[in-house]
């Protein structure tokens, strides 16, 4: 299994606190147990390091935000650079590209995608162990981690399963739906529709089939600056 964390956004949530060069995931606003000040992308790669992950994890990101992520969580951390913002999807082609054909990942590893600042506590994170087990056993293309929606948000993008009751341990999905506005978000979780938590998984072959299909590129080409090729420490293309 390997994860992937996307690192962009234009600093316009929380300005004037965050900015261009500083979005917010970089904002020193969580405080620990020992009364230190973390940033979300500390809290998260804190999380992933005492759950065995931080070996087995890359980020992408804008070359604006490398040298704050440098220093926030270190050195030894694969970065891929993407050449220009884009949505999800690009960034999770241009990852997927890198895994496979810089660090030669098999085609039937699972990669999990998921928001480098998503703040919850270690149980949330857990969970994200179980979409291996949920891809292999559903046969599925995607598996997807929902939240049972507390209020009608207009903020989240909404997954409505084929139906309520659990397939296993797990939901079938039929449709989703992006940032309904308050009156359908109310009809969405009456009908048990589960907010987007930001995090899929899928297997890596997939990913390739698919970038085949539209006649994409799938070979990752390196540059690197201020590095000796052999650290592979950060790329673009």
């Amino acid at each position: 299994m390997k994860i992937v964390l996307m690192s962009g956004g234009s600093g316009k949530r929380l300005w004037p606190l965050s900015n261009e060069l500083l979005s917010k995931q970089f904002l020193r606003v969580i405080r620990g147990d020992d009364g230190e000040y973390r940033s979300m992308v500390q809290h998260v790669w804190g999380h992933l390091a005492r759950l065995g992950m931080s070996d087995h994890t890359i980020i992408t990101t804008n070359k604006n935000q490398l040298q704050i992520l440098r220093g926030q969580i270190g050195t030894s951390v694969p970065i891929v650079i993407e050449p220009m913002m884009r949505d999800t999807f690009a960034a999770a082609a241009l990852s997927s590209a890198y895994l496979s054909s810089v660090l030669h990942v098999d085609r039937e590893e699972t990669i999990i995608i998921m928001p480098i600042d998503s703040y919850a506590d270690e149980r949330f994170y857990r969970q994200i162990f179980r979409l291996d087990d949920v891809l292999r056993r559903s046969g599925a293309n995607l598996a997807l981690i929902g939240i049972q929606p507390n209020h009608p948000s207009e903020k989240y993008g909404y997954l409505m399963p084929v139906s309520t009751e659990i397939d296993g341990d797990y939901l079938r999905i039929e449709a989703f739906i992006e940032k309904p506005n308050k009156q359908k978000a109310e009809k969405l979780a009456a009908k048990g529709a589960l907010w987007n938590s930001g995090i899929f998984a899928f297997r890596l072959g997939y990913m390739q089939d698919i970038l085949e299909r539209k006649g994409l590129p799938q070979r990752f080409f390196e540059r690197f600056e201020g590095h000796r090729r052999d650290d592979r420490e950060s790329a673009n293309v």
